[in-house]
């Protein structure tokens, strides 16, 4: 990816693929839950409620990331702000069963 501002939801990697960004690209992720959520639910594969990562494979190999003072935005941070919130509930549920 060249320099620049790019927005973007989930980047999902397929196998043999190097997602490499140039110096001065920033991926802008999306604000939006949804952006993250699994775009199919196979038995056994995700739970609905669960969110993917902002960049994410799944039984993919020979996958790279690569690129010099990249940026990401800040609205990946909500990712984990999510994620948190989730797993403190399914604490919870669990705990209080």
């Amino acid at each position: 990816m060249p320099a620049g501002v790019w927005r973007t939801g989930a980047i999902h990697l397929l196998s043999r693929v190097n997602l490499h960004l140039e110096a001065g690209a920033t991926l802008r992720f999306s604000a939006a839950p949804a952006d993250y959520l699994p775009s199919c639910s196979p038995a056994g594969r995700h739970r609905v409620h669960e969110l993917l990562g902002v960049i994410y494979a799944f039984e993919q190999e020979d996958i790279a990331v690569t690129g010099r003072r990249a940026r990401r935005s800040a609205a990946a941070d909500n990712w984990w702000a999510w994620k948190s919130t989730r797993r403190r509930a399914r604490a919870r549920a669990s705990r209080d069963g």
